[in-house]
């Protein structure tokens, strides 16, 4: 796998998670 590729599914997992704990935890986020 190649830097950028490695750097995009860092990226993608890395935004997933974020919008999940936004979901999980909303109080947190306003």
């Amino acid at each position: 796998m190649s830097l950028s590729s490695s750097l995009l599914v860092v990226a993608v997992v890395v935004i997933a998670l974020y919008v999940l704990a936004a979901l999980v935890f909303p109080e947190r986020f306003e």
